[in-house]
């Protein structure tokens, strides 16, 4: 195997096709591991010199592994090596493996690493790995075997919808008090008021949309203002853009009597339905529940499309769990070389 490791970015473009290729591959690679979704990432959030994607060839030149990694340098502590991403925007993070070679091709990603003190900090830091994903056990295995000292923890939880392949059975799978709630929820928005939604799909509809959202999201709350900053609004605007033109996008809106109330930025990939950021108008008409109601329309369009998870992704929000959600979880792991 030979291992490379990539400081410029223009390697994300040069990389795209093979990693894509190797990203279709992986049973466990994620959205938010996606060439296309790290591009728009880095645009906004990278700096140039910082990059570290570390690519491990086979000896036919095929790409077998991949990661995406970069420096963080945060003032007041020493660098860190890190995943593209970070924990901010996105829930899912992972190097990339070719199905079969885990072991091996884990272990060149963690080899260049270890091995090139001029361009990695010695400090690698894990964050959002899925509890399905073998890097966390590869990467402590190697680390046993060098005597690196490790850190790891449950970093969140994901709580997950099991999808049924009906509406009745999903109503069925709630208890009997949340079954009624929503039943209950969704016939009174609807009764006393004339209620709209749709998911936004076609780029024409985009640019007015994405704005709605954007407003939705800062009226929610004081926290979620303070998180929407320019720099977060155009990160979001390319990303609704690179996400529907890939055909992920469900950015879903409900209109109550023809004002916008709620909305959720979503998406659709590999038949899982992923919920990944809300926003709602807290002055309209909250006693309708405007966000649950959606959230609900969501849910069941999820399972008309017979997808088979609908992921609330990272936080443990008490009433995902009220709307039948399991909970999974994703770790963190940190290892020292020194």
């Amino acid at each position: 195997m030979h291992s490379t490791i990539h400081t410029s970015s223009q390697a994300l473009h040069d990389h795209a096709a093979a990693w894509e290729l190797l990203h279709a591959q992986s049973p466990t690679a994620t959205l938010f591991n996606h060439p296309r979704w790290t591009a728009v990432w880095w645009k906004h959030f990278g700096h140039e010199g910082d990059l570290r994607l570390i690519t491990v060839e086979d000896d036919a030149g095929e790409l077998v592994g991949l990661a995406p990694f970069y420096v963080d340098r945060e003032e007041g502590r020493p660098p860190l090596l890190r995943l593209l991403g970070g924990t901010e925007v996105c829930d899912y993070l992972d190097v990339l493996v070719s199905p079969g070679r885990e072991a091996e091709t884990g272990q060149a990603l963690f080899d260049c690493w270890a091995s090139d003190e001029d361009l990695c900090p010695p400090v690698l830091d894990l964050h959002s790995i899925p509890e399905a994903s073998p890097t966390g056990e590869t990467f402590r295995l190697q680390a046993a075997q060098r005597g690196y000292a490790v850190e790891a923890s449950t970093e969140d939880v994901c709580p997950v919808i099991f999808l049924p392949d009906s509406w009745d059975g999903y109503l069925a799978s709630l208890s009997k008090k949340q079954r009624h709630e929503v039943r209950r929820k969704r016939r009174k928005a609807e009764a006393q008021a004339d209620v709209s939604w749709h998911f936004v799909e076609q780029a024409d509809e985009l640019p007015e949309a994405i704005e709605t959202f954007i407003t939705l999201h800062q009226l929610s709350s004081k926290g979620k203002e303070d998180f929407m900053s320019p720099k977060m609004k155009d990160f979001f605007r390319d990303l609704a853009t690179t996400s529907c033109e890939a055909g992920w996008l469900k950015l879903a809106i409900l209109y109550l009597d023809g004002r916008p109330a709620a909305s959720y930025f979503c998406f659709d990939y590999r038949n899982h339905f992923m919920v990944y950021n809300s926003g709602y108008d807290p002055s309209l008409a909250p006693e309708l529940s405007p966000g649950i109601v959606l959230i609900v329309y969501c849910i069941e369009e999820a399972i008309r499309l017979g997808r088979s998870h609908f992921d609330f992704l990272r936080g443990d929000e008490p009433y995902k769990f009220r709307l039948g959600a399991n909970p999974t979880h994703i770790h963190q792991m940190t290892i020292h070389k020194e």
